[in-house]
């Protein structure tokens, strides 16, 4: 991120010249919410994909069903061990919960027709 500052002392701008360190927390925290929101979003989109209820991923990933809905709505910051017990619940690599791209669709069962 690049940082522009009119130093009024000397009539120059500063480049790259961080924030104060309350307006950088503030920006830092903005985009781990941000983050934290989206992980939660395509959460629920690949839970929503492979079928599941939040009660039903609850059952099989052993968290609480009213903690799930929190985390897809972005309301708790959860560990990399939980958000690795929601992925192996829904079959989904840790690393593919973290890819910018939308959540692939899932193949689609072939027939007997198709099969033969």
């Amino acid at each position: 991120m690049v940082f522009v500052r009119f130093d009024p002392l000397c009539a120059c701008f500063w480049v790259l010249r961080p924030p104060l360190p309350n307006q950088f927390s503030l920006m830092i925290m903005s985009e781990v919410h941000h983050l934290i929101s989206r992980l939660g979003g395509r959460l629920k989109a690949v839970r929503e994909q492979k079928g599941y209820s939040q009660e039903g991923l609850a059952g099989v990933s052993g968290l609480h069903r009213n903690y799930i809905g929190m985390v897809e709505r972005g309301e708790r910051n959860i560990t990399l061990k939980n958000y690795a017990r929601l992925c192996e619940a829904l079959g989904l690599a840790l690393s593919d919960l973290f890819k910018d791209e939308d959540v692939p669709p899932q193949p689609e069962a072939l027939t007997d027709e198709q099969v033969n």
